[in-house]
């Protein structure tokens, strides 16, 4: 038998903390240029344009990592409080002071330490957001550790861009390589550059979903259980028709990737006893009207945003189970 999450959200109910979110942007874009673009005569330092200028950027990168924590907060607990299993809803009770010190905290060591604390700094919010969080009585706890993201993002996204760059770059400086015309050999080296670039893309695809899909629920645990060679090879092929269908395929590949996550999701029981997951889809139908709203988001100039999210969260969400 399959129980079924059911949503019910409201896009109004998002407004603010959107709102919120492109308000601070826009202060932290608009007085950042204002300070830096302020004459030189104003400065009191030697080289005092450089060192504003530093100064202005941490603030702002400061205020909104802490400003996007903050209406994070607010879209979760407002999501989770609009979900219900198995006839009985989420409840959420969260410390929003002591929200706010992590969040404030986090992104001040995040900027300082430029970007390298961003891992744990992710991991106690969302560590926060799963310890108010309520069902039937169960905690809900989040498993992630913050050392395997940093490890994930390093050896996944940030060395093999630097690798691929530095390789294409040396390769293609020269005017020959060996008595190989370069001019012949560029579209065969772009070719093999962007295959292994789409490998590692996939790859950390793969990897940040098994680091975020570990959760305790009481005394269960949620995670994901499938092969990583066949998750990234399902992943690659699903942006090369992205690519090949230049965007057009993009809101398919996204559902059928959700929906293949949500089928290898297990929950595990002390006793040994398993319970899978899944995700009802309607294909092509699906696609259209994930298009449609798309279009709507993009004609509004983002306006639809909060609508799109709590629209597409109840049709989706709403086909996500668990099968007894």
């Amino acid at each position: 038998m399959k129980r079924f999450f059911s949503l019910n959200l409201r896009g109004r109910d998002f407004v603010w903390p959107v709102l919120g979110l492109w308000l601070v942007t826009w202060a932290v874009t608009v007085g950042a240029m204002a300070i830096v673009g302020a004459p030189a005569d104003s400065m009191t330092v030697v080289n005092g344009e450089f060192f504003v200028g530093l100064l202005v950027w941490v603030i702002a990168q400061v205020v909104l990592l802490f400003g996007t924590a903050m209406c994070s907060l607010i879209v979760v607990k407002r999501t989770l409080v609009g979900m219900e299993f198995d006839g009985a809803p989420f409840e959420c009770a969260y410390d929003t002071r002591r929200y706010a010190s992590i969040a404030l905290g986090g992104a001040v060591l995040s900027v300082l330490a430029f970007g390298l604390y961003l891992p744990w700094y992710l991991v106690r919010l969302v560590r926060f957001w799963g310890e108010g969080v309520s069902h039937k009585f169960h905690l809900v706890s989040f498993r992630g550790k913050p050392m395997r993201l940093f490890a994930i993002s390093v050896l996944t996204a940030v060395a093999p861009t630097v690798v691929l760059t530095i390789v294409a770059t040396t390769l293609g400086g020269g005017a020959m390589v060996g008595a190989i015309d370069m001019m012949s050999f560029a579209p065969l080296l772009a070719l093999a550059v962007a295959v292994v670039e789409l490998f590692f893309v996939s790859l950390y695809a793969v990897l940040l979903y098994g680091w975020t899909i570990n959760l305790t629920y009481g005394d269960k645990i949620v995670a994901l259980r499938w092969s990583t060679l066949s998750a990234v090879g399902f992943v690659m092929g699903q942006i090369f028709l992205t690519l090949l269908t230049c965007g057009l395929y993009a809101p398919m590949a996204e559902l059928r990737t959700m929906r293949y996550v949500a089928e290898r999701c297990v929950v595990m029981s002390p006793d040994g006893e398993e319970k899978s997951m899944g995700l009802r889809l309607r294909s092509w139908s699906d696609w259209a009207w994930l298009w449609g709203q798309v279009l709507l988001l993009v004609i509004t100039l983002g306006l639809y945003l909060p609508w799109y999210y709590a629209k597409v969260m109840n049709r989706f969400g709403g086909r996500l189970y668990v099968e007894e």
